[in-house]
């Protein structure tokens, strides 16, 4: 079954803040990084339930899932709508989670 796959604009800007960021400080690695983060979201995009949940992991009231986008410390958080896979947010786990997604 093909979910579709749609980005929040609060998740848009997670991604370019964390290009900017990066590519600030080493051009190649932002590539490779943002690279695996769009490889994760394919992943999620053909197999939704990979993920795991948010309120189980992170002890909150939500009924997202969250992936994590190794070897990096990003977090994918999403939902499953239907046919379509709604990302959220995708944050450094190094960043207070909890406080951005409540």
């Amino acid at each position: 079954m093909e979910y579709k796959l749609s980005l929040a604009v609060e998740a848009h800007y997670d991604i370019e803040k964390t290009t900017l960021y990066i590519s600030s400080k080493n051009p190649a690695a932002a590539t490779r990084v943002v690279a695996r983060i769009f490889k994760a979201l394919d992943n999620i995009r053909i197999n939704p339930k990979i993920g795991g949940s948010a309120a189980e992991r992170f002890n909150v009231e939500t009924d997202s899932l969250y992936f994590v986008v190794l070897p990096y410390s990003y977090i994918i958080f999403y939902n499953i709508v239907g046919q379509e896979i709604r990302v959220n947010r995708v944050l450094d786990s190094r960043r207070d989670c909890i406080s951005v997604l409540g």
